[in-house]
């Protein structure tokens, strides 16, 4: 039987439209809903997946972890974007232990303060657990992680050194036995180490390669040191043998400019490509010689200045999300300049550094599959007309345009409001951008 509500009650709304509604909002924001009605505060708790604890809040209001902890009974990520986690205290594991028992993710800090109680949690927790790393302020506890991770059959994701996978059950296990049946994404860390080392874990990598192949669909290489042919070679090999593999993510803290062609080469079945790294001008070539037939996603950190030309990235044709990270290189309108015969299925476009003009939002408006477009920069000056051709063109997108800072610029988000909603600019109409945009 319908239930029948008052007008004024936000019971009448569904939990999904409530949680849909403040999946917009902010986490501290959220957590004042609680009070609107006892449906909100069922969504708000119950809906909290995942926590990130920031290093104030562990110093200054460490009862306030202890509310959230009782209060979120799902959660099943903690973590914190810290650089220094506050994972390494005993007092946090002690609460997630008693209070989290749905966690299937968490990142420590090893100590010997802490062993006693991370083996406490390993004991409840490790067949439920499906991603989780360790850091070790000793070197001489690194067998407890392999200890440890030898308990968490379930994982979907580790994150280990390179130089200890020959010490782990990824590289050994049999192949009609394996010991990670649902992994499915494996990161690697390359830090120098001798020689004799490196070909031991070349050997336990084509192992794993061959056992676990038909299940790894992502992987990510770290590279810290400068890696020679050879390596390179029997790497990108055991990246050929996973055919299931479609997802890749590349750090480059020393560029090794042969590693993306020949993996380009041997994995045409990759769709989706993250690098981190110095050489700009190296990596676009390598995107856009070795990964042009299949690459869907493409996401690019770049902290060195590179001038991109508009030939940068213009043999991507079935690319449908592009996020492009820089620190020092500005985007101009002539890297997005025929953008649409560049990437005629892109559906999401993210920038920093943008230099936001009339032309660069005119290039991006003939687009005729985007969705969402969340560009930060420079506005030089409200580019009125570029906005108004984004808004005609594409009457659904959702379009963000923020300063360098990240913060919304009110002129703009006025301008975007009135036209998404069918008013017309004072300064300029629609047939007048129509007729200079086509004529």
């Amino acid at each position: 039987m319908a239930q029948n509500y008052s007008k004024d009650s936000f019971d009448r709304f569904g939990d999904d439209l409530c949680q849909e509604l403040l999946s917009y909002m902010a986490f501290k924001d959220r957590f004042r809903c609680e009070c609107v009605s006892k449906q909100w505060q069922r969504v708000v708790f119950e809906g909290q997946l995942a926590l990130n604890i920031k290093r104030e809040l562990f110093d200054d209001n460490f009862s306030q972890i202890v509310s959230i902890l009782t209060k979120c009974s799902n959660i099943r990520r903690v973590y914190s974007e810290y650089e220094e986690p506050v994972f390494k205290s005993f007092e946090l594991i002690f609460l997630v232990i008693n209070l989290c028992h749905h966690l299937n993710d968490m990142s420590f800090i090893v100590s010997e303060d802490n062993v006693h109680w991370i083996n406490h949690f390993m004991a409840k927790f490790a067949k439920q657990m499906q991603c989780i790393s360790f850091d070790f302020d000793d070197k001489a506890m690194i067998d407890m992680k392999h200890k440890w991770l030898k308990m968490c059959v379930n994982l979907t994701a580790i994150h280990i050194p390179f130089d200890e996978l020959s010490k782990s059950r990824l590289g050994f296990s049999p192949r009609n036995d394996l010991h990670y049946k649902r992994l499915n994404s494996l990161h690697l860390t390359f830090s120098k180490s001798n020689d004799n080392s490196i070909d031991i874990n070349l050997c336990a990598f084509e192992l794993f390669a061959r056992n676990y192949g038909h299940n790894i669909k992502t992987i990510g290489f770290t590279i810290n040191f400068l890696i020679d042919d050879e390596m390179v070679n029997r790497l990108t090999d055991g990246l050929k043998r996973m055919p299931a593999l479609i997802a890749l993510d590349v750090k480059f803290n020393v560029f090794v400019d042969y590693l993306l062609p020949l993996i380009g080469l041997k994995c045409p079945q990759l769709k989706a490509l993250t690098v981190d790294t110095s050489h700009l001008r190296e990596t676009f070539k390598a995107i856009n010689q070795c990964f042009n037939q299949q690459l869907k996603r493409l996401k690019i950190n770049v902290w060195d200045y590179q001038q991109l030309s508009v030939d940068s990235l213009n043999s991507l044709k079935r690319l449908t999300h592009l996020k492009l990270f820089l620190v020092e290189t500005t985007l101009t309108g002539l890297f997005f300049a025929n953008c649409h015969h560049k990437w005629p299925q892109l559906r999401y476009l993210r920038a920093n550094r943008v230099l936001i003009t009339n032309q660069l939002l005119n290039a991006l408006s003939r687009l005729r599959h985007i969705r969402h477009m969340h560009l930060s920069g420079r506005p030089v000056p409200t580019p009125r007309h570029g906005i108004q051709n984004v808004v005609i063109n594409c009457p659904k997108i959702d379009c963000r345009l923020h300063s360098s800072k990240g913060k919304e610029v009110p002129e703009i988000e006025e301008l975007f409001r009135k036209l998404m909603s069918g008013q017309s600019d004072p300064e300029t109409s629609s047939s007048d951008v129509k007729s200079k945009y086509f004529k």
